[in-house]
């Protein structure tokens, strides 16, 4: 009985070594960026320059659907003074009011064409926190080497490293194989209807593109646990997004002779067996981003996520207790909106609240309301969608294997050096998710290396572009172009 003991043992630690050793083996071992790409002569003072006058435009999303035309306005004119080979060779579509649709044809139409992207708008500056800004979120321009303002990371950086980019393409003679668009849309923050329109505009005209690329993951710096320097994280996929609407109504009354239970004390209890029973974890996107990683893990780390067969039950655990690796192996819960009662003295004859679901790629709308249901338990307690945002379920994940991706992580090795590249399922919501129709191949990255402090800029405080960033940036967009775009 004991040698059978010891022989099963061995086989589990040896099967488990195998597939440590094994870890990473395809995806972390990307195809060679080859040489490093060569150092383009860029005015890196006036590519910060005009990023600066973009910031200074302060195209504001808010969630009233108020446009700030006059801001807009002003931001087109000077990307029409600020790239006038663009402007005299790539064709020019306004579409859903502001949103901006550039074409350059391609030598061939027989190929499928490409697709970069950004957004426009931005977030507003929270007043509580606008005296923690260093410099002025709209109008500091260059400081200490840094591009400040509202939008530098998210993401008119990188709308102004794609038009940069084919500027200094087209003085250069460039012409591309492949017809290459640039979309730009302007209410990303608020729903997105912008780029839902430039897409429409596309499917109607017959178009299938063969690779997509917007914001998303980047290149993070000191952030994994246990592996030293930046890592890479391209978005193959992002989360679904849906509000729903708690709300019962109660008898009122005087608070001096209340009932077991209030509207909000109802209400109280389904928010806490919601927040006490998430939605099940599930391990693929996470594993497949640390399988990207690959050979630059630990190896502690790898023979524990090689083993999540044995081991998946304590993985789990541990990744559920950190918010940003929990939010990356389930359906996200969170409650974010209250409200009921009109006087401390009386009874409330109603109460709300609103709960946000980020849905992890295969749960559905349909899915989340009816568990939600179970959960709380209470017919008395109303569940209903809100279309605020849109809900959407997340898009089917682009390939890891395909061309296009191969390409893209030799592009960023190129630039950003020789560093891991991994898939990554992208928490928030972006404007490429209307092109997965369109397009088999859609990734979210923005081409930069950034650590932890520089990230909490976004939607933040003291948001900035270092001017080396926007130097990668602007050469990444220049060899991104010229792979992609050839036959």
């Amino acid at each position: 009985m004991l040698t059978a003991l010891i022989i099963a043992l061995f086989i589990v630690v040896g099967t488990m070594l195998v597939r440590a050793l094994r870890f990473g083996s395809s995806l972390g071992s990307p195809p060679s960026p080859g040489e490093p790409s060569a150092t383009t002569e860029l005015d890196l003072d006036a590519a910060a320059a005009h990023l600066a006058a973009v910031i200074a435009c302060p195209t504001v999303s808010h969630d009233s659907g108020q446009i700030e035309t006059e801001e807009f306005n002003k931001m087109h004119r000077r990307l029409f003074e600020m790239y006038p080979m663009i402007h005299a060779h790539l064709e020019r579509q306004v579409i859903a009011g502001h949103s901006l649709l550039y074409t350059w044809p391609g030598s061939d139409p027989t190929l499928r064409p490409i697709l970069l992207m950004a957004h426009q708008d931005v977030v507003s500056v929270d007043p509580m926190t606008a005296a923690q800004w260093e410099q002025d979120p709209f109008n500091a321009g260059v400081v200490n080497g840094q591009v400040w303002g509202r939008g530098a990371l998210d993401c008119k950086g990188q709308l102004i490293g794609e038009l940069e980019a084919v500027e200094y393409l087209l003085r250069q003679g460039f012409r591309p194989q492949r017809t290459v668009y640039l979309a730009f849309g302007h209410d990303e923050e608020v729903g997105s209807a912008g780029a839902q329109a430039i897409a429409e505009r596309l499917r109607e005209q017959g178009i299938r593109l063969e690779a997509v690329l917007d914001e998303g993951g980047t290149a993070v710096e000191d952030m994994i646990p246990g592996v030293d320097g930046p890592v890479a994280l391209i978005g193959n996929t992002e989360k679904g997004y849906l509000t729903l609407e708690l709300s019962l109504r109660h008898r009122p009354g005087h608070a001096a002779m209340p009932p077991r239970h209030t509207a909000i004390g109802i209400l109280a209890r389904a928010i806490t067996r919601l927040e006490a029973h998430p939605f099940p974890a599930h391990l693929d996107s996470i594993l497949a981003m640390f399988e990207g990683i690959g050979t630059a893990l630990p190896f502690g780390l790898r023979l524990v996520l090689a083993n999540t067969w044995l081991l998946g039950g304590p993985v789990k655990r541990i990744m559920s207790r950190a918010a940003t690796t929990n939010a990356a192996i389930r359906t996200t819960t969170a409650v974010t909106m209250v409200s009921g009662g009109s006087k401390d003295n009386v009874l409330p004859a109603e109460a709300r609240a609103l709960v946000n679901f980020r849905l992890l790629p295969g749960d559905t709308a349909p899915g989340v309301i009816a568990r939600v249901k179970q959960i709380i338990a209470d017919k008395r307690v109303n569940v209903e969608g809100r279309p605020r945002l849109g809900g959407h379920e997340a898009p089917p994940p682009s390939p890891t294997n395909s061309l296009p991706f191969k390409q893209l992580s030799a592009v960023v090795r190129q630039v950003l050096g020789n560093i891991p590249v991994a898939p990554y399922l992208v928490s928030g919501a972006t404007d490429a998710r209307f092109y997965h129709p369109l397009c088999d191949n859609v990734y979210r990255f923005t081409p930069i290396v950034l650590n932890q402090k520089e990230l909490e800029g976004v939607h933040g405080v003291n948001e900035h572009l270092s001017l080396d960033n926007l130097s990668k940036m602007i050469q990444f967009y220049i060899q991104l172009i010229r792979v992609w775009s050839a036959a």
